[in-house]
């Protein structure tokens, strides 16, 4: 899980260091459908927009990073 993930880099490299699934939320549609775009053949790499304080997830995550938030 990427919380403030903006264009999805570290999204795509948990997936490129073996991440089963990758999870990113950025409140920016902007940042959203670069994400989307740059890893649109990646499975398992989805991408939410929306406030990182207030998204409702349905599972548990093994790490939570916040890269950008404090930006």
């Amino acid at each position: 899980m990427a919380l403030a993930c903006r264009d999805g880099h570290y999204g795509r490299r948990f997936h490129a260091r073996g991440a089963k699934k990758v999870t990113g939320v950025d409140i920016s549609t902007g940042m959203i459908s670069l994400a989307q775009k740059w890893s649109k053949n990646l499975e398992n790499v989805n991408f939410i927009c929306g406030d990182a304080r207030l998204v409702k997830l349905d599972q548990k995550y093994d790490i939570v990073t916040a890269i950008y938030e404090l930006c």
